[in-house]
């Protein structure tokens, strides 16, 4: 069981929580409970995306909406 004081917080300029550091052990749990990381990467390498466009896109959108 993980105590509550094994869970850090990493705290931005602006004071809003920014990360969050867990135990290895919970993180396995976590990960083996509801997803595997690993499974997903690489899942872009065989696309030919400019994700740097598509950021920029994003951004604006966003920006758009708010």
């Amino acid at each position: 069981m993980v105590r509550v004081e094994e869970i850090e917080y990493v705290y931005g300029k602006n004071g809003k929580i920014k990360a969050v550091i867990i135990p290895i052990d919970l993180w396995e749990k976590i990960k083996a409970k509801f997803f595997d990381p690993s499974e997903f990467r690489g899942i872009y390498k065989n696309l030919k995306v400019d994700f740097e466009k598509e950021l920029r896109e994003l951004r604006e959108e966003w920006e758009r909406n708010i």
